[in-house]
């Protein structure tokens, strides 16, 4: 009957699907564009900073001076020994020449231990350039890395870089908001056209589990509109289909059918009988019905009501979340436990279920007991005698 052969299982409307997609592609295509003119804004500012680099020059450089004597001096020297040589005082030129080679042979001395010592300090930073310079190879390597390291930074910081860089665009949130009112109009016009219940109390026999979990529906739910025991009338025929609980946004419209499946019957006439197996059309036949008239389809196994209520009404709520586009519907039950699958039965399976009196052994879990008045010798009592 259905394809996951696991509860819980979740329908929902062509129509309804039709436009949660277009809403999510709205959506998407707004924070596309969105990011796309945030990666515009943060390349640019790349470049920006890229080309107001500059490459200062190494300050540790010494600069080598050509050694000169300074030029008045070597005038200063001629004048002063020709003149002596005019007026034949050989003793004082003779004294001045060897006090200008004096200070020639200091100067020289001097500047000469400033140079060596200078092209000692160009030798090791040299040196130590050539240690620390990687092959060209490498630095073509990580050139070519560089913009994909950028673009990592980039993507996995990419919220702060954008919050920082580009503010949000008021037309993409304007687009947003008549993004939702439309979506809220479409889902009001599905609501506007399904199948409306009866004015009616409902006939049903009524579950085991359904007074302790409309308790929690109530107490999990609030936002949400739910009653117990709808009836809705079968088209051609006089029976009724009912829901166990019906959940409705009050907003927008949109019900659910939330339906709870037990194994087998447990009422007092009819104990033991296989119910809800996936070999039989009659649920896929009220399923249909449901969805063809709109309505959002939830089934559950008792099991799971029983033993996890709380994750039952998590599963409700980010359904209806979904659908209607207000993840406040459940932020309360975020931090509940996700639901655990529970495997459909067949009536063979129902069956053995039945005769090991399986439902009893998750119902006392949660403190409710499965009553019954008949027993195997009284329904022995009422079987049909053979004809002869």
């Amino acid at each position: 009957m259905f394809k996951n052969k696991h509860y819980p299982i979740v329908l929902i409307p062509d129509n309804i699907c039709t436009v949660i997609k277009a809403r999510n592609t709205a959506e998407k295509t707004a924070s596309l564009d969105y990011l796309d003119a945030a990666h515009s804004r943060v390349n640019l500012q790349l470049q920006e900073n890229n080309t107001t680099i500059q490459h200062k020059p190494n300050s540790e450089t010494p600069v080598i001076e050509k050694i000169s004597l300074q030029t008045p001096v070597i005038f200063l020297y001629l004048a002063c020994l020709t003149a002596m040589l005019a007026t034949m005082q050989f003793a004082t030129a003779a004294l001045l020449t060897a006090a200008f080679c004096f200070y020639c042979c200091y100067r020289s001395r001097d500047r000469t231990e400033t140079l060596q010592a200078d092209r000692d300090r160009i030798e090791k930073l040299q040196a130590n350039r050539t240690q620390t310079q990687t092959p060209q190879a490498d630095r073509d390597r990580a050139a070519a890395l560089q913009p994909d390291r950028q673009n990592a930074i980039i993507n996995t910081h990419l919220n702060k870089t954008v919050d920082s860089l580009l503010p949000i665009d008021p037309n993409i949130i304007q687009h947003l908001k008549k993004v939702k009112i439309q979506t809220a109009i479409e889902l009001k016009q599905i609501s506007t056209n399904a199948i409306k219940p009866l004015l009616e109390k409902a006939t049903a026999q009524e579950g085991a589990t359904e007074s302790f979990f409309l308790s929690r529906l109530k107490e999990f739910l609030p936002s949400l509109y739910t009653v117990q025991g709808v009836p809705f009338a079968i088209p051609g025929s006089k029976l009724r289909y009912s829901c166990d609980f019906m959940a409705v946004h009050p907003e927008t419209g949109i019900a659910a059918d939330i339906e709870i499946d037990e194994p087998y019957v447990g009422t007092n006439n009819r104990y033991g009988k296989p119910h809800h197996c996936f070999d039989c059309n009659r649920d896929n036949n009220r399923n249909q019905f449901f969805v063809q008239g709109n309505w959002i389809v939830i089934r559950f196994a008792e099991e799971q009501i029983a033993l996890q209520p709380a994750a039952c009404c998590k599963l409700i709520a980010r359904i209806f979340a979904e659908v209607i586009g207000d993840p406040k519907i459940a932020e309360p039950l975020k931090t509940f436990p996700d639901l655990l699958p529970v495997k459909q039965w067949n009536t063979k399976t129902a069956t053995a279920m039945a005769r090991h009196n399986y439902r009893q052994t998750y119902l006392s879990k949660a403190g409710i007991n499965l009553t019954y008045h008949s027993n195997v010798s009284e329904r022995k009592k009422y079987k049909k005698r053979p004809r002869h």
